[in-house]
């Protein structure tokens, strides 16, 4: 199986403010190498954050996401038209959305992660945390 890994979605980029999917994109992309039924992963990339949080592996590559815009609409229109044209350029049998989004139109299989679900089975706990207040 060969699987693209979309780290293009996350926001507006990895840096010192992003530890936590810093850590779950090196945890995510070594585990997927070292399945022995994973031929090869492709890690498509921003191109501001060069490899931060992509580990070195030799069934790992890296494509950058050229044109991605930095702003959250550009981001959106980019993931919907041009993203699955750069994902199909590498002929991969499965496309992993690691940030809560995926391209609607793509036709191959896909799998989209979800980050941070209780928002929205308790939209009131997410309120209390944001605010800075407690129950």
């Amino acid at each position: 199986m060969r699987v693209a890994f979309d780290a293009v979605s996350a926001g507006g980029g990895l840096g010192a403010g992003s530890g936590g999917m810093i850590v779950y994109y090196h945890g995510a992309l070594t585990a997927l190498c070292e399945r022995p039924e994973v031929e090869g992963v492709v890690a498509l990339t921003q191109p501001w954050s060069g490899r931060t949080g992509i580990p070195q592996h030799d069934k790992l590559t890296v494509a950058v996401s050229r044109g991605l815009p930095r702003n959250r609409i550009g981001r959106v229109m980019y993931e919907q038209t041009v993203f699955p044209l750069h994902v199909a350029r590498h002929r991969r049998d499965i496309l992993l959305s690691a940030c809560n989004t995926t391209p609607l139109l793509r036709r191959a299989p896909s799998v989209v992660v979800l980050h941070s679900i209780q928002t929205s089975s308790s939209p009131r706990s997410s309120h209390r945390c944001a605010a800075g207040t407690s129950a």
